[in-house]
């Protein structure tokens, strides 16, 4: 089990902590109470934390564990940020739509709009995301000769 300093170390890990104050014990003892007041993006909030204390040196989370849990993002979402940034450096590329998306293949197909200063063109897109969290991207001209 984590010491006393171990969790209170998570707390000052996960937040942008403003003051963590110590409030003393309750339950005969046995839980550690503290106020803790955090940044949250320039709002201020507050939260009481509990730590169990066993009475031999150990300490766990009481009630509830403080630690946020860590942001995961979906693969819908790596893909748009993928096309964002590959969009971004495409010359005359003003839109995009994301046709089908396999989460389980970690891949997608995507048409791409380009504007040709007399019209707009489409192009297809495939992306995956290889093993290895590199991309493959392969862009295709659709217009029929």
């Amino acid at each position: 089990m984590p010491s006393l300093d171990e969790l209170l170390n998570q707390i000052q890990k996960s937040y942008s902590v403003i003051l963590l104050e110590d409030k003393g014990t309750t339950a005969g003892g046995k839980v550690k109470e503290y106020d803790l007041w955090y940044d949250d993006n320039g709002i201020v909030r507050y939260k009481r934390i509990h730590i169990f204390d066993d009475g031999k040196g150990n300490y766990q989370w009481y009630s509830e564990n403080p630690i946020p849990r860590a942001k995961t993002t979906s693969f819908m979402d790596e893909v748009r940020n993928e096309i964002d940034n590959r969009i971004s450096k495409m010359e005359n590329a003003v839109y995009y739509e994301i046709d089908r998306v396999d989460e389980q293949g970690k891949r997608a197909l995507v048409t791409i709009f380009i504007d040709d200063g007399t019209s707009l063109k489409t192009k297809k897109a495939f992306i995956k995301k290889n093993k290895d969290e590199t991309w493959d991207f392969r862009l295709r001209d659709l217009s029929q000769s």
